[in-house]
């Protein structure tokens, strides 16, 4: 069994900004997680789904060790508190 790794090692990284993408068909949304907000997708660019532009700017934000708004404040709360979170 080969063992799989997440190179990113920031202590705000979370992997699912990089590898998921949930697409809501019916409002026309894209989201990485179940606890972030949605974002807006257009039919001009539909390809780049997992790239938009504020999940770009989340992921940079994670690269320089800060925690994204729109949601990634529930799993910093809990990590905070000394729970586990989903990420």
């Amino acid at each position: 069994m080969s063992q799989k790794f997440f190179p990113i090692v920031t202590d705000t990284a979370c992997q699912l900004k990089w590898t998921w993408s949930t697409i809501q068909l019916y409002s026309g949304e894209t989201s990485s997680c179940h606890r972030v907000n949605s974002d807006l997708l257009d039919v001009n660019t539909f390809d780049s789904f997992h790239n938009t532009d504020k999940k770009i700017a989340d992921r940079q934000l994670m690269l320089d060790g800060q925690w994204p708004s729109g949601g990634c404040e529930y799993c910093k709360n809990i990590e905070d508190a000394g729970g586990v979170s989903d990420r």
